[in-house]
């Protein structure tokens, strides 16, 4: 039985960027990660054991970006998919949506999205 998670705009505080100026200061951008789990057994059981801890997604994800510094938001999005798979088993599929808006002064937001599905 499959379920989706859903965690939306999670504030990542990150390095990231292409210049010198992009990467002087930590920066805030935002990630969606929609999950795609196998929670038949959490549904029977009621216990968090056989579930996806959606919190401790969300802390990983924070604390990964936290320490890692990256020039492209693909490099990020890549490493993020990559990091829920190994250590969230449950996951099946996973699809991040990077935000990062204050990366082209005209526009409200711009976002990156990949998905990923466990082979």
């Amino acid at each position: 039985m499959t379920y989706r998670i859903r965690i939306e705009h999670l504030v990542l505080v990150t390095r990231i960027g292409v210049t010198a100026e992009e990467r002087a200061e930590p920066q805030q951008i935002a990630v969606d990660l929609d999950m795609e789990v196998d929670a038949g057994a959490a549904g029977r059981s009621d216990d968090l054991s056989d579930a996806v801890d959606y919190a401790a997604v969300a802390d990983r994800v924070t604390a990964f970006a936290h320490n890692h510094s990256c020039a492209l938001l693909e490099t990020l999005a890549h490493e993020l998919t990559g990091l829920v798979f190994v250590e969230f088993p449950l996951v099946a599929a996973v699809t991040v949506t990077l935000h990062k808006p204050q990366a082209i002064d005209a526009a409200r937001d711009v976002t990156l999205t990949i998905r990923r599905i466990r082979e």
